[in-house]
């Protein structure tokens, strides 16, 4: 009896020892470091804001030691940073943050954003985020640019703004092909055929972000068209491609090749580059599809006749302008048939420009006459007449059309068919485009 109590005793003996070193080993250890405490006062939680509007971030941090550094940081739906962070030096344990963020960012989407309050100590640190609801300003047109030749192989870009002062933006020497803009971007682009180089010109200070040469060799051009979007330019090249780059000069597509011909017309659609090619000899162009950002051939669609113009019809296809021998016709691609089929057919012989939305709102030149086409209900009519025109578009959101002929650039109200305004620059005008606010 008393050598079992013995081993009981030791038995007893090494489970008290074990759940005191349990509890040991449970016990934070000494050198642990509390992190920072951070309370935002300013914003609040959900706040909606907008573009123009200064956040007022307020917020105390309290550490048990010293606070190193805070920093202010506002972020977008992915994380990534929307304006520049700042750092604030504390060097005391209680540091009361008062910051200032301009939200003045026109390319900033709406959605939500994260303001984001870490603090650092020593090698810990923390974080508060509160999440703001903003929401972009509404786009609206701003002014409309002009690009005039002002001499043999010298052209010059005006801007025209809603109080309708002009001022000369920049000048350039080389041929002219075509040129496109960017809102967003405050970009326009210009391109030759053969002399002159495809280049991104800041609308800011009227420079030269980037370019890229044309390859002088005759008879046949180098560039042949020009395409751009709010992040991307197109140009179609001699060799039988269209390369891609984006408002930062960086290449970004690159067509399949398709030699004896060129490429006329191109929009981007869905998961597409559409494109017009149009072959050196014979009778039928081609439509096609173009995989983005891969370049390679979703679907080649022939027609007869040569394009006018190209442009989408929402989700149900492509609509396309086509001059044929003595006649021309809208056709509609559609994605559901895999087929054209004929819109209208006009009663001028040929289409010279078009403009317009293409889908309830369509603007053909012919001659001397311009043509208000709206394609749901079929109506046509005779719009205005105002000589040889140069170039024309149309402003959907104030619903207003610019048509340019010689050196004067007309501005109607649609459907008035008297120019609201009339704007006539000290040389010909051969295009125009639209700036908007973003």
């Amino acid at each position: 009896m008393k050598r079992w109590c013995r081993v009981f005793s030791f038995n007893g003996l090494k489970a008290i020892l074990a759940g005191i070193l349990f509890c040991t080993a449970c016990t934070p250890a000494e050198d642990y470091i509390l992190p920072p405490e951070i309370r935002v006062y300013s914003p609040f939680e959900g706040q909606s804001c907008g573009y123009g509007d200064t956040l007022m971030v307020e917020a105390k941090i309290t550490h048990h030691d010293r606070i190193d550094f805070v920093r202010v940081s506002l972020l977008g739906t992915a994380g990534q940073p929307v304006a520049p962070s700042m750092d604030f030096i504390a060097g005391v344990t209680e540091y009361n943050l008062n910051a200032i963020i301009s939200l003045d960012n026109l390319l900033l989407a709406s959605g939500n954003l994260t303001l984001q309050v870490r603090a650092y100590a020593a090698d810990v640190s923390s974080g508060a985020w509160i999440t703001l609801n903003y929401q972009q300003p509404e786009k609206s047109l701003s002014a409309f640019l002009s690009v005039c030749k002002s001499g043999p192989d010298r052209y010059s870009v005006y801007r025209t703004g809603l109080n309708r002062e002009t001022d000369l933006l920049f000048s350039f020497d080389g041929d002219y092909t075509g040129s496109g803009i960017s809102s967003s971007k405050q970009i326009v682009y210009t391109c030759g055929s053969q002399t002159g180089s495809l280049r991104a010109w800041n609308l800011q200070n009227g420079t030269t972000e980037w370019s890229v040469p044309a390859v002088p060799a005759p008879p046949l051009p180098y560039f042949n068209s020009l395409y751009s979007t709010e992040n991307e330019v197109f140009i179609s090249i001699r060799d039988g491609y269209i390369q891609g780059y984006d408002a930062d000069g960086m290449a970004t597509f690159r067509s399949a090749v398709f030699t004896n011909g060129r490429f006329t017309h191109m929009m981007r659609t869905q998961n597409w580059l559409a494109a017009i090619f149009e072959p050196y000899q014979g009778t039928l162009s081609s439509l096609i599809f173009f995989n983005y950002p891969g370049g390679t051939v979703y679907m080649q669609v022939q027609f007869s006749g040569k394009a006018a113009g190209l442009g989408a019809s929402g989700e149900e296809g492509v609509v396309l302008y086509v001059n044929e021998t003595d006649s021309c016709r809208a056709l509609l691609f559609s994605y559901l048939l895999h087929a054209f089929v004929t819109i209208r057919e006009f009663p001028f012989p040929e289409i010279d420009k078009v403009a317009g939305d293409f889908t309830s709102h369509t603007f053909l030149s012919a001659g001397s006459d311009v043509w208000w086409f709206r394609s749901a209900s079929g109506s046509l009519v005779r719009y205005i007449q105002q000589g040889g025109i140069n170039a024309m578009v149309y402003d959907p959101m104030e619903n207003l059309l610019f048509v340019s002929s010689g050196y004067n650039t007309g501005v109607y109200q649609i459907p008035d068919n008297q120019p609201v305004h009339t704007f006539v620059p000290e040389a010909e005008i051969v295009d125009i485009h639209l700036l908007y606010n973003r």
